[in-house]
């Protein structure tokens, strides 16, 4: 796959356009989410863009694409946006959670999009981990909610700090 982030926003935005309509043909959830994986693992990274505490900051899907910033969050991010824009009805909200995770055994903190409760994508680079093949648990920080109605995300509250995922 040629890399879409290098030639400037209008031919990014082309080939994200191209990259929705794409997954919506495949049958298999799986390869729709390894697709998505390698399409946002090609962005550059920078050390930080988004504050995991203040979503009503971040930049919708558009204005992340044309600042042409990302870190591990907004790759997630990226990849959330691809899929709920791509199909309303396949990728509905109760079927993916964004989480900002702590992985104490990489000592890593990041947010991270699980699906289904199954897989979670953007924990490692360009894979979909099975989540029951982890082996251990991941600290959730905070749980995010979009409102598709008016594009926003928002925090939700936590029983506890720390809830595992798992």
């Amino acid at each position: 796959m040629m890399n879409p982030f290098i030639n400037g926003y209008k031919q990014l935005l082309t080939k994200w356009k191209e990259l929705r309509e794409e997954i919506i043909k495949s049958p298999s959830d799986i390869n729709v989410l390894q697709t998505v994986v390698s399409f946002w693992s090609l962005a550059p990274l920078v050390n930080h863009v988004l504050d995991w505490d203040d979503p009503t900051n971040w930049p919708t899907p558009w204005e992340m694409l044309h600042m042409g910033l990302f870190d591990d969050s907004s790759v997630t991010m990226g990849m959330f946006y691809t899929l709920i824009l791509a199909d309303g009805d396949r990728w509905y909200p109760k079927r993916l959670r964004l989480l900002l995770i702590r992985d104490n055994v990489r000592h890593v903190q990041k947010i991270i999009l699980e699906i289904d409760k199954k897989w979670l994508l953007n924990l490692d680079y360009n894979s979909v981990v099975d989540k029951q093949a982890l082996g251990y648990k991941l600290l959730i920080q905070h749980e995010y909610c979009h409102d598709k109605e008016h594009n926003t995300i928002s925090i939700l509250p936590i029983k506890t700090s720390d809830k595992p995922v798992g």
